[in-house]
């Protein structure tokens, strides 16, 4: 009996890189304008585009295999948008790091259960969607403003598995947003961090204007034009919302 090749899983189409490389800290805030949502670099499992692919003006490839100057773009890159408030960066696409244009923060807002203001935190400790050592993160950011990871956690006094934790699921629901980076002791950087309505002011507003269903709509078109190959699950997963039944 002929043997059976093993099955291919299919590719999942996203949209090209086109318009050539963009190298700069103002062409790639013009790119990620343009793509509203986008990984970091390149992942099979996520088939948005990434900051890596457009910095190379193609599809594909890995930032570190090899190292080229086209990485340390990426590397640059990936604090300057934020630290320039130019766009949201954090882990947010299915634990993966990313960026979100600020045109779409109010629609990522919306669904994620972002409250509005800088001290919307508490409201949502109060009524259990935050969990107390990330509401002590919270009250630690509003008395202190922007501030190093590492001095922060040092300053709410928690270990560092338990911080981390806290921090990811502020990051999460968008309470918290990347702004920079600080040497620590000359050896490693840290980032800095602030509450969001303090950096995003604006898409705090606008969130509290829009609708429940207008930002699942706008979100999805965007996701659509982003991946138009990717499924109706992966995208609703991706959003953190429910499957659309039109897809």
């Amino acid at each position: 009996m002929a043997s059976r090749e093993p099955r291919k899983k299919p590719e999942v189409k996203k949209h090209p890189v086109t318009g050539g490389p963009c190298r700069t800290l103002a062409a790639l805030a013009r790119w990620i304008d343009r793509t509203g949502f986008a990984l970091l670099m390149p992942h099979k499992s996520i088939p948005l585009p990434s900051l890596f692919e457009a910095i190379r003006g193609k599809d594909g490839g890995h930032p570190f295999r090899p190292w080229t100057k086209d990485s340390d773009i990426m590397w640059e890159m990936k604090e300057e948008l934020p630290k320039n408030h130019l766009a949201y960066y954090g882990a947010i696409w299915g634990g993966k790091p990313g960026f979100c244009a600020v045109e779409m923060l109010p629609c990522l807002m919306k669904l994620w259960g972002c409250p509005p203001g800088p001290e919307g935190f508490r409201t949502a400790y109060r009524e259990g969607g935050l969990s107390y050592d990330a509401n002590r993160i919270g009250e630690a950011l509003i008395r202190n403003g922007p501030i190093n990871t590492y001095a922060l956690r040092k300053r709410v006094g928690i270990a560092p598995n338990t911080f981390k934790r806290a921090l990811s699921e502020l990051q999460g629901k968008l309470l918290i947003a990347k702004c920079g980076t600080e040497m620590i002791a000359k050896i490693w950087e840290a980032a800095v961090v602030d509450m969001s309505a303090r950096i995003f002011p604006s898409a705090h507003v606008e969130a509290r204007t829009i609708s429940f269903m207008a930002a699942r709509e706008s979100a999805i078109e965007v996701m659509r034009e982003c991946a138009p190959g990717m499924g109706a699950k992966q995208m609703a997963r991706l959003l953190r919302v429910g499957v659309d039944p039109s897809a």
